[in-house]
């Protein structure tokens, strides 16, 4: 658990940098505990940091497992997986929730975009650096469309 409390400290400290210079940036990883995630918080700025939940259940992030981790996991193959052998605190107020299941990839990332477009401080952040909203969906649709259940931060 401390290689993953350093990993998802190392990608807040990368974002933080990024942010403060005017850039949107998403960090797709899995931050297990909610306390994992107030430290991201408060490491990019309360005013900056939006915890996004990519919301999808254990069965269907199984289902979608084309690498074979989870079977993996469950035969005991693969320590502290996520959700198997290690636990998952599902967020209790994320600033923007995207349900995965039941949706497709591009509606999903509509979503994600249309969340970043009416968030006044990051959209006022950005300073005309948004890509084409065309070419922004497709870049979201591409990033959602791996991610099965995670907590990511803007």
């Amino acid at each position: 658990m401390d290689e993953r409390r350093e990993n998802n400290r190392r990608i807040a400290e990368l974002a933080k940098i990024f942010v403060r210079n005017g850039m949107i940036c998403l960090c797709a990883f899995i931050s297990p505990s909610a306390a994992f995630r107030r430290d991201a918080r408060r490491l990019v700025g309360e005013n900056l940091f939006r915890e996004v939940y990519i919301a999808c259940s254990l069965e269907e992030c199984e289902r979608r497992d084309v690498k074979g981790f989870y079977k993996k996991a469950r035969q005991g193959e693969l320590r502290n997986y996520t959700g198997i052998s290690s636990d998952y605190e599902t967020p209790q107020s994320p600033d923007c929730t995207i349900s995965t299941e039941g949706s497709s990839a591009a509606d999903c990332a509509k979503h994600l975009v249309h969340f970043i477009e009416n968030n006044a401080k990051l959209a006022e952040m950005s300073r005309g650096r948004m890509l084409h909203r065309r070419a922004r969906e497709e870049v979201a649709a591409q990033r959602v469309g791996n991610i099965c259940g995670a907590s990511c931060f803007l």
